[in-house]
């Protein structure tokens, strides 16, 4: 398969050498938990613990993956979008042809591929 140079998928993020957490929503993490409900068992004013945590996450160095590893990224976004083209394809005829949700199911079943549902 020549990969190389074909367009990729925009539906790719590189998280790898990040810290496990740190995109968690709201700051999250298991820290910020346990602050809260000592906050609360122990009745005091949880900001200033949740300020540090935060300022730490935010210091906290990031290693960025490159040379051979930016091959690796490059193939998998471009598998990505081969994908991509071919289920807006796939949804595309569906709709073209007024099949419904059943329908598609029955097809699926019959290629031997996974449940839509």
């Amino acid at each position: 398969m020549r990969w190389k140079g074909r367009q990729q998928s925009e539906n790719v993020e590189d998280v790898r050498g990040m810290r496990p957490g740190v995109k968690m929503a709201g700051g999250g993490g298991f820290a910020v938990l346990i602050i809260i409900i000592l906050a609360m068992f122990f009745n005091f004013e949880p900001q200033p613990l949740l300020d540090a945590v935060e300022q730490a996450r935010a210091n906290a160095p990031q290693v960025h993956a490159s040379g051979v590893d930016d091959e690796y990224r490059e193939f998998i976004s471009v598998v990505l979008r081969d994908n991509e083209v071919v289920a807006n394809y796939l949804l595309d005829l569906a709709s073209g042809l007024r099949l419904d949700s059943n329908t598609c199911e029955q097809i699926h079943r019959q290629v031997g591929a996974p449940s839509l549902k």
